[in-house]
């Protein structure tokens, strides 16, 4: 078969290691590879190409990496030509994995932490699992035989995707969210919705017009370490799921007693003065910012990055009575938010909002910028990383 990869980033580059030896491969790449990926390309006896052309409808099936919007060139291109498909559908369809259910979640906000909580306690309860999808693992890295995939799986991976036979499906919330990629929170919602149609059983979250919704759970039941209120939804969620699955709930809640919540996801960096400083350089829409709030009185919050919405009249409304004031980190937050009632601050670097952010708190710093990181940094880690960095020279400083 003649395959396409479209986009060749760590998703399609892993699926190519393990299609090329059974097909003949040809890469369209608007970027110049890298010495490795041309050698892997080479290594694979694949053809390729540093832009995007026709070439790529030559082939049987085209394989679309996610960062491919359907609105680009392109993306309108191999839609148009209806033989695409995800590497994850085509990891499934091509490869056939040796695995006894998968596992799906999806959602604006969580699916990260839930997918590690049910992988966490499947591994705790002595399965074989693979880990894997929308994070730094594809699925098609996957070789040995597994009881169970637990795949995070994003707007984007999903819209690509022809076909999926999920056994259990979860569907966390819906806020707006990449409306770059998606150009409206409808086509938005509709590639999230698809999760419903690949799943033999599914569970939705309170956010969406769907049933069976699952129920929020008794926050009693939660270890302390996670009793923040979006882990309480995320908790909720898995529970449901692994219910339907046939697992106790509190075996469940039991394994979260040693699992440990992924870095920046309102993490606790440490104190200064009585000052706690907390790093949720994660949430990267408002709707994830409004969720941390609920889990103080007061604070002082400093925002940064790009802003995905467009209406944030809710959103300004809610920092103003949760924020005894705001620190705007960067250009591109300074444009968006101009007013707002509260003291505002204004800073160019993370040392300077970090320091101001002291200045001004009488108990809670918290560090959950609201939007996407890429206007200073390469991702929510590096930016988180950075948080911590500063807060730490604070330290060092005697400050």
């Amino acid at each position: 078969m003649k395959i396409s990869l479209v986009g060749f980033g760590n998703s399609t580059s892993s699926l190519l290691r393990r299609i090329c030896k059974q097909h003949e491969i040809f890469i369209s790449e608007r970027r110049k590879l890298k010495d490795s990926e041309l050698r892997l390309a080479e290594s694979c006896g694949a053809k390729v190409e540093e832009s995007h052309s026709e070439r790529i409808l030559d082939s049987d099936l085209i394989v679309v990496s996610p960062g491919i919007s359907p609105f680009t060139k392109v993306g309108k291109m191999v839609e148009k030509s209806g033989k695409f498909n995800s590497d994850i559908g085509v990891f499934f369809d091509l490869v056939k994995p040796n695995y006894r259910k998968l596992v799906a979640v999806t959602g604006t906000n969580g699916k990260t932490t839930t997918t590690m909580m049910i992988n966490h306690f499947l591994k705790e309860s002595g399965y074989r699992t693979c880990l894997c999808g929308n994070n730094e693992t594809p699925v098609s890295m996957l070789k040995e035989k597994v009881d169970y995939i637990v795949l995070e799986i994003s707007s984007f991976q999903l819209y690509w995707t022809q076909s999926l036979d999920v056994d259990f499906g979860l569907l966390l919330n819906i806020s707006q969210d990449h409306l770059d990629w998606h150009r409206s929170f409808e086509h938005y919602l509709r590639s999230k919705l698809k999760l419903e149609n690949f799943s033999n059983v599914i569970f939705f979250g309170e956010s969406l017009d769907r049933e069976p919704k699952f129920s929020i759970i008794d926050e009693s039941l939660v270890p302390k370490h996670l009793r923040k209120r979006q882990n309480i939804e995320n908790i909720s969620g898995a529970a449901a799921l692994l219910k339907a699955m046939g697992f106790n709930e509190r075996d469940f809640f039991e394994s979260l007693r040693s699992f440990k919540l992924p870095s920046h996801r309102l993490e606790f960096v440490g104190e200064i003065n009585g000052i706690k400083f907390y790093n949720d350089s994660k949430a990267t829409n408002t709707h994830a910012t409004l969720k941390a709030l609920e889990n103080f009185e007061k604070v002082t919050l400093i925002l940064s990055g790009i802003l995905k919405e467009n209406d944030l009249d809710r959103f300004l409304k809610v920092v103003s009575e949760k924020s005894e004031a705001v620190i705007l980190l960067g250009d591109e937050i300074q444009k968006r938010i101009k007013n707002i009632s509260t003291v505002m601050y204004r800073a160019s670097s993370m040392d300077e909002a970090v320091k101001k952010a002291l200045e001004l708190s009488s108990g809670v710093v918290l560090f959950s910028p609201a939007g996407a990181s890429f206007d200073m940094y390469e991702n929510y880690k590096e930016r988180g990383d950075d948080f911590k960095r500063a807060f730490l020279e604070l330290v060092k400083d005697g400050i």
